[in-house]
């Protein structure tokens, strides 16, 4: 007979539904409400978590054990190497996966939602239309390359990456994500109401990474991956790195600096690009917290 062992098939499977049937059970009697609301007022990811490792971990082991559970890891980080993000994995799974060895904690995904931005006049940006040719990524829900905010040069926009559905050609299925695209670099010549109606920085080459899905919401997992793509970490970072990145997104309600209680883990990965000389640029404020700020 050939072909695999038919017991070592069912031992296996055996093994893995025992595991997840324990998972559940733990889960079920002491685990904390991963499903409900989060620290600051944010919102989980189902099925998503942020993985702390330490530097002896096995990783081929941890990626057969998320395996096991029907998870996969999504996201390795080079900004922030002893993360991970692991998607997929059924209720109670992170309680063995908090368990194994090399694991120092397991958080879960927190999501974001995108923010509106005013128009150029209201920040007082005039004085700076049209100088300068800076690289600006934008993390958002994609952008329109036809949208006539643009096409006057559509080769500005010179590098697309979509994290949330992974397509390959450029688009938005929000809308978003080209009004802040337009807000950057949208083209002179335009008129609203009889004014002049363009971008902060008309000459400026677009970057762009869809890191929210059409209804404008996603992931800290998904931000974090499009900051190391901007920040020229990535395997298929363009090539130079953005000198700005802007996110007009966010999540939570924060009444103390970011740094010192940052559930989401983004902190670490925006000093880090930082540190490589990009300016991030997000947006805060939008939910009128009277004691705390939206970010």
């Amino acid at each position: 007979m050939t072909g695999p062992d038919p017991f070592s098939f069912w031992e296996g499977e055996f093994l893995k539904k025992f595991a997840l049937s324990c998972c559940l059970l733990v889960g079920l009697a002491g685990s904390p409400a991963l499903a409900a609301g989060g620290p600051h007022g944010l919102k989980t990811v189902p099925g998503s978590f942020m993985v702390t490792l330490d530097k002896q971990a096995d990783r081929p082991a941890l990626r057969g054990l998320v395996r096991a559970f029907g998870g996969e890891i999504r996201y390795e980080y080079v900004l922030t190497p002893d993360r991970i993000n692991v998607r997929g994995l059924p209720p109670g799974a992170e309680q063995a996966l908090a368990s194994a060895a090399g694991v120092i904690s397991v958080t879960p995904d927190y999501q974001v939602q995108a923010h509106l931005a005013e128009v150029t006049p209201l920040i007082g940006a005039e004085p700076v239309v049209g100088s300068g040719s800076a690289i600006v990524c934008v993390l958002d829900t994609g952008i329109n390359p036809t949208h006539l905010m643009f096409e006057d040069q559509p080769t500005r926009l010179a590098a697309f990456r979509d994290f949330v559905n992974g397509q390959g050609m450029a688009y938005d299925d929000n809308g978003h994500g080209s009004n802040v695209a337009g807000i950057v670099a949208g083209r002179t010549g335009l008129q609203l109401g009889g004014a002049p109606f363009h971008g902060v920085a008309p000459k400026a080459t677009l970057y762009v990474g869809k890191v929210l899905a059409a209804n404008g919401s996603g992931s800290f997992s998904d931000v974090h991956a499009g900051i190391e793509w901007c920040a020229g970490m990535a395997g298929d970072s363009p090539s130079p790195r953005a000198d700005i990145i802007n996110m007009s997104l966010g999540g939570g309600a924060f009444s103390t600096v970011c740094d010192s209680n940052d559930s989401t883990g983004t902190a670490p990965v925006v000093n880090a690009a930082a540190a490589l000389g990009v300016l991030v640029v997000t947006s805060s404020g939008n939910e009128g917290n009277s004691n705390a700020v939206g970010t």
